[in-house]
């Protein structure tokens, strides 16, 4: 059985995850050369959210898409 049935996105102050960096948004995904939003299927920097998922769901956003 799967963990997270459902993709959350949590958004706080324009990064992909928390103040401490544990809580994760289910769409980013990193690795050791890029980051990638699977949301939106495109390459961005690190922890920074893109423009098009702040216009969507705002800088901080703890929800489903």
């Amino acid at each position: 059985m799967e963990y997270n049935v459902y993709k959350k996105i949590i958004k706080c102050w324009g990064h992909c995850y928390d103040g401490c960096g544990w809580i994760d948004c289910s769409y980013w995904k990193y690795t050791k050369n890029k980051s990638s939003c699977t949301l939106f299927n495109v390459d961005k920097f690190k922890s920074e959210s893109l423009n098009i998922c702040n216009n969507v769901y705002g800088k901080d956003y703890q929800g489903l898409p």
